[in-house]
């Protein structure tokens, strides 16, 4: 009996010997989700849509970095959701050589959640960067 019992214990402590633990150095990570890289010709973009009665207001704007931006151009499109798609309604292009280009619209519109898409193109000369925000969706 106490040799079952010294080969048992024995066992066991060969089968904990064989544990091992393992010590790992800390590496740098990428985060999941990167930040937007940096803008190189424009400073910020904005793009809203509001409802007023039964308008949509379309506000949206990008301001060129000073010193760099020589033009701005932006076309804002109005979609509305329907049948599991983002589908046109009507679309807006301006453009300038300032350094602000604002876009402001107003459209009537019916029933259902709408969005704007918009594409901005900054130019430093003949270099151009081109530059997509969106609305948040509102509903009508």
């Amino acid at each position: 009996m106490f040799r079952k019992f010294f080969v048992l214990t024995l066992c066991v402590l060969v089968l904990l010997g064989m544990v091992c633990v393992v010590y790992g150095e800390e590496s740098e990570q990428t985060p999941q989700f990167a930040p937007p890289a940096r803008m190189k010709y424009a400073k910020s973009t904005s793009v809203t849509l509001d409802r007023k009665g039964e308008s949509a207001v379309i506000s949206a704007r990008i301001i060129g970095d000073a010193g760099k931006t020589t033009k701005l151009k932006g076309k804002c499109i109005l979609q509305k959701f329907s049948n599991g798609k983002w589908n046109y309604v009507d679309s807006w292009s301006e453009s300038t050589n300032a350094r602000i280009l604002p876009i402001n619209k107003k459209r009537k519109v019916s029933g259902g959640t709408y969005r704007v898409h918009a594409v901005f193109h900054a130019y430093a000369g003949d270099k151009v960067e081109t530059i997509t925000d969106n609305s948040g969706k509102v509903k009508f």
